[in-house]
């Protein structure tokens, strides 16, 4: 036989005798059968039935104009006895139709310019967020805070705002829009 025929026939008989002998059938699997059976004739779990609830009684809260019962009542007490705080300040016309710049905050509002036609006062070029250009006069409302335009140069918008106290009352801020560059 020629040397070179003999390797070829061992390179294909060596992995063919490798599989066949890991197919041996007489091997003993009694353990694991034994243990499949015991596995089998344990008994099955029963799932119990769902329980059944009584239905409860509707509850309605009806103390809800009654004192918390996790505020303190001394805290409660101090509140009752303060009153308003008077800053002298009128409180802003809450009823009038608000302006289109009031939808704003004065920090979203940019001044952008100014025009002056003569025998007129100046009036500011304002941009609102939404790309909108407006004209604004001496007198007219800007921002969330009831801002009420004092003054109008070429550079800035002069507001006084009218904001909440805290204690019942009304303060006045100034607040200023310069112009954008």
């Amino acid at each position: 036989m020629n040397l070179k025929v003999f390797r070829r026939w061992s390179i294909l008989l060596l992995p063919a005798t490798l599989v066949l002998a890991a197919c041996d059938t007489s091997r003993d699997f009694g353990d694991i059968r034994q243990r499949m059976a015991e596995l089998d004739d344990r008994p099955s779990g029963q799932v119990p039935d769902v329980p059944v609830y009584e239905s409860q009684e509707l509850f309605f809260y009806a103390a809800a104009d009654l004192r918390s019962p996790f505020r303190s009542f001394i805290v409660e007490q101090e509140e009752e006895e303060e009153e308003p705080e008077d800053t002298g300040v009128e409180p802003p016309d809450q009823d009038r139709d608000p302006q289109p710049l009031e939808a704003y905050s004065i920090d979203d509002l940019r001044m952008v310019g100014h025009v002056q036609r003569e025998g007129e006062s100046i009036r500011a070029l304002v941009i609102a967020p939404g790309g909108t250009l407006h004209q604004v006069r001496g007198g007219d409302y800007m921002g969330t805070n009831f801002g009420r335009v004092v003054s109008i140069t070429p550079r800035r918008i002069q507001l006084t705002e009218t904001v909440p106290s805290g204690r019942g009352g009304w303060l006045e801020r100034p607040q200023t829009i310069s112009l954008a560059e």
